[in-house]
């Protein structure tokens, strides 16, 4: 496999995990060109831990967007159309610990969370993402499925 064609998986890589970050493709390619700047070896991790600093900065500098989750990231899996569902904070900490696989100790640094808070936002995010995946099978509306999230009711479904 060529260098190049490496590079180009190691974008598509980064590319996901910045649209997982933040929910926005603008600030997706933002985050991405900004890991490029500062990407400065060959390793795919250094790419994406780059790329998901900058997506982390850019969804927790964000204000809001109103962008529709369905037709903007169509082209995403089911499973991760349903992770882009999340609380915010929830997804950040589920993104970074559980698809990226990095170190609770680097996720809470990016974060600025501590380890424990990183693994503990993890677990929960899978767990409703468990009850989103229950719900769809059951075909139903499920009233417990909202949970209150930072003041404000979310929908787990």
């Amino acid at each position: 496999m060529t260098t190049e064609v490496i590079r180009a998986e190691f974008l598509q890589e980064a590319f996901r995990a910045a649209v997982l970050l933040t929910g926005n493709l603008k600030q997706a390619e933002e985050a991405v060109l900004e890991g490029i700047r500062l990407w400065n070896s060959e390793a795919a991790s250094d790419l994406l831990q780059k790329t998901a600093t900058a997506a982390v900065e850019r969804s927790l500098n964000a204000i809001s967007h109103s962008e529709d989750l369905t037709q903007t990231f169509g082209h995403l899996s089911t499973e991760l159309q349903r992770v882009l569902r999340l609380p915010a904070s929830l997804k950040r900490c589920y993104v970074l610990r559980i698809l990226m696989a990095l170190p609770s100790a680097t996720c809470a640094m990016l974060l600025g969370l501590n380890p424990h808070a990183v693994n503990r936002n993890a677990c929960w995010a899978a767990q409703i993402l468990a009850r989103i995946v229950q719900t769809e099978v059951e075909g139903k509306e499920d009233p417990s499925a909202r949970v209150f999230f930072d003041d404000r009711a979310v929908d787990r479904t």
